[in-house]
């Protein structure tokens, strides 16, 4: 990305605003979850927020391919999805965390652990 007013408003979610340095702080800090050997497909499955943005530029800044799940998709829905793309790496908010655990418990996954993904 090539910004020249790094102060700008990048994002605004409710009453927090975010410009560009910091949300290409974000997504560099994000994009040292990633493992070390090559990530070809990221899931984000989450509602919308600011923490979806950095995880989905992160993946896009590691050249992965970035499949966004709807945060009301059905359990089924989502194992489906999982089932089919077999990410690599999956971003997923605390509240979304139920909707993956049947589908997680056998399978062997990457995580990210920060205050907001769940590991």
């Amino acid at each position: 990305m090539l910004l020249d007013q790094h102060q700008n408003t990048a994002l605004i979610r409710g009453d927090q605003s975010v410009s560009y340095s910091e949300l290409l702080a974000w997504v560099d800090g994000y994009a040292r979850h990633f493992p070390d050997s090559h990530c070809d497909k990221v899931v984000v499955f989450s509602e919308n927020r600011l923490e979806w943005v950095y995880a989905y530029y992160a993946g896009l800044k590691h050249g992965c391919t970035m499949v966004p799940v709807d945060f009301m998709s059905s359990a089924e829905d989502v194992a489906y999805i999982l089932g089919d793309c077999r990410p690599d790496l999956i971003f997923c908010s605390k509240d979304r965390w139920s909707r993956l655990s049947a589908w997680l418990k056998s399978r062997l996954i990457c995580w990210c652990s920060t205050n907001w993904w769940r590991r």
